[in-house]
């Protein structure tokens, strides 16, 4: 049991996805934030509006009460780098809780957002007066720095991996949560693939081809079907 629950904490805290098992994972209670929604300003976002934009400051940070944001960067060329996605009961940029400089990443949402945005001075009141919170924001950042780690090796590592690093970790991610629509089936196009991995939307499809190949997956259109579970995270986390 302890192995298993080191393993879990192991694939989360390198997931593309931050959610509720995330912060569990890490000794967070997800309920931290709803005992101080009433300090929080309440926000509504439709899918596909920024919370943020390259080069703007934020001064506070978001709780997501329903929804999905992703944040990315984007190069001068337009190439675009998913970093994370945030899904409910979670926190999203707190990292300009603690200094005022311009972003270097854009936050979208990807699906109508209902969130709570705690300005900075409201954060840093809460961090004194609540260990937990402060507790919750240092891991959050912590997780944060693992997951750019893990991206960073990535740049390094066979494409191969990183893509079934992804995949793993997106099929994980929906399979727990009950979100599978089709047994072993994720739905994602090759675009936002190649948006996760930074790289061009041909060499996505010729890795693709290659786990195919492999008996790893198969897929059709923006549907991919892990066949083989194990075969898929053995490559992930190959060392």
């Amino acid at each position: 049991m302890e192995n298993r629950r080191d393993e879990l904490v192991e694939y989360i805290t390198q997931s593309i996805v931050i959610g509720v098992e995330t912060f569990r994972s890490v000794g967070i209670p997800s309920d931290i934030w709803e005992n101080y929604l009433t300090l929080g300003k309440r926000v509504f976002r439709k899918k596909g509006e920024y919370l943020l934009r390259s080069g703007e400051t934020l001064h506070g940070l978001y709780f997501i009460d329903k929804g999905k944001l992703k944040t990315s960067i984007i190069s001068k060329d337009g190439t675009i780098k998913t970093i994370s996605i945030n899904t409910e009961k979670t926190i999203a940029l707190s990292q300009f809780s603690f200094h005022q400089q311009p972003g270097i990443v854009e936050c979208i949402t990807m699906e109508d957002c209902e969130l709570y945005f705690f300005a900075k001075e409201i954060v840093l009141q809460l961090m004194k007066e609540d260990f937990e919170v402060s507790l919750c924001i240092a891991k959050n950042l912590a997780i944060m720095y693992r997951i750019l780690a893990t991206q960073i090796q990535d740049t390094i590592c066979h494409i191969q991996q990183s893509l079934a690093r992804i995949l793993y970790s997106i099929y994980c991610y929906e399979q727990r949560q009950g979100k599978l629509k089709e047994k072993n089936t994720i739905t994602i196009t090759h675009e936002e693939l190649a948006n996760f991995l930074g790289a061009h939307r041909v060499t996505v499809t010729k890795t693709l081809n290659q786990l195919k190949h492999l008996k790893i997956i198969n897929y059709k259109y923006e549907k991919i079907v892990i066949l083989d579970e194990e075969k898929l995270k053995a490559l992930a986390f190959a060392v």
